[in-house]
């Protein structure tokens, strides 16, 4: 059975990463937030994974699943689920570029430019 579900289809799964960085609450140091997306791009309209965040608030730093997801032309949508009422859930927008995506993760209110290159 394993030989058959093999052989029925084959997954896309690629990986992309990228950090943005922001004044910390006060403004007395810069915070750097990291995404790791594991992306299965075998449906575009229908992208599954999960992504790995860092840096942020300490206690939201772990993965999430993809809740969903899609590559319509060169527009991107990655929505993650949210956990805990707090944490989550984070959503990127944007656009294919030079084999990776540019776009914006908002956060605390505010848009945050982010590139996500292939790793």
């Amino acid at each position: 059975i394993m030989m058959l579900l093999g052989l029925g289809g084959t997954a896309v799964a690629e990986t992309f990463h990228g950090t943005f960085e922001m004044d910390a609450r006060g403004g007395s140091r810069k915070v750097k937030m990291t995404f790791i997306y594991n992306l299965d791009l075998s449906n575009k309209q229908n992208i599954t994974g999960d992504v790995s965040v860092t840096g942020g608030q300490a206690n939201c730093n772990r993965d999430y699943k993809l809740a969903s997801g899609s590559i319509k032309g060169e527009q991107v949508i990655l929505v993650s689920d949210a956990l805990d009422g707090h944490c989550g859930p984070y959503t990127f927008r944007g656009k294919m570029e030079n084999g990776g995506m540019v776009g914006v993760i908002p956060y605390l209110g505010q848009p945050r430019e982010i590139t996500l290159r292939p790793s």
